[in-house]
């Protein structure tokens, strides 16, 4: 059994797991989640439940379930940019009943992660004298404790808009949008109701604007060292998102 932790916070991908990890199922029952105030789970959420230790009890109580529900003494968990940082705190914090954790985008400081991936923009922008972008990023930046200028939402996502149309998110995908990137795919899946699109479009953001200041101050190399179980990491080498070098240090 396979368990998906999506990123975000907020952001739920189900429809992308089976569209590009299909293969998967030859050999695990995989397992996705729309974590609390995501998506399916987005009604009637109590804002101030959404916390790191909150949304790690959720976690564990999955795990538990998933591991009654398919008779299994332990389950694999995979988990990307924010569910990177959320798998991590789950394998630290309650390892008994996980065989293996697999980490891509991996977070480890959060802090240091925004200023790299807000300097990168910059110095992208400058190269091509892109005085727009050079204007957003000074507006929204430089993050503080990972936090954003004017909101913790609009900032970042200005910030993110620049960095994927420098390529930091995908090289091959330049000037890739989050219109072409999330909206339509979610929308051509075919695999959410009205509810959970309702619940994608005002959940990411409440998410996002409550939980991004307690992201910020994680920083795993002072608090999550060591590991219970196997711990894999998968890095894109040119990843501005999730800076890799933060992984290899």
């Amino acid at each position: 059994v396979l368990l998906f932790l999506h990123g975000g916070p907020g952001v739920c991908n189900r429809h992308t797991i089976f569209a590009d990890h299909s293969d998967l199922l030859d050999t695990f029952t995989i397992a996705t989640w729309d974590q609390r105030g995501s998506c399916g789970s987005y009604q009637g959420v109590d804002v101030e439940t959404l916390t790191i230790d909150r949304l790690g009890e959720d976690a564990n109580e999955l795990v538990s379930w998933l591991c009654r529900r398919f008779r299994k003494d332990k389950i694999f968990v995979i988990g990307g940019s924010w569910g990177s940082e959320l798998g991590t705190y789950l394998c630290a914090r309650h390892p008994e009943q996980i065989a293996a954790f697999v980490g891509f985008g991996q977070l480890v400081d959060a802090a240091l992660n925004e200023q790299l991936s807000w300097e990168f923009c910059m110095a992208e922008a400058e190269k091509a004298g892109d005085q727009k972008s050079i204007e957003i990023l000074k507006k929204c930046g430089p993050p503080v404790m990972g936090v954003y200028k004017g909101g913790n939402y609009a900032g970042m996502m200005q910030q993110r808009e620049v960095m994927m149309k420098y390529g930091g998110y995908s090289p091959s995908e330049k000037k890739r949008g989050y219109l072409t990137s999330t909206v339509i795919p979610m929308l051509k899946a075919g695999e959410y109701s009205l509810s959970d699109l309702w619940g994608i479009t005002k959940g990411h953001r409440v998410v996002l604007e409550k939980m991004w200041p307690e992201c910020g101050r994680t920083n795993f190399n002072e608090t999550c060292t060591k590991f219970e179980m196997p711990f894999y990491i998968f890095d894109g080498r040119l990843d501005q998102n999730t800076p890799s070098s933060l992984v290899e240090g």
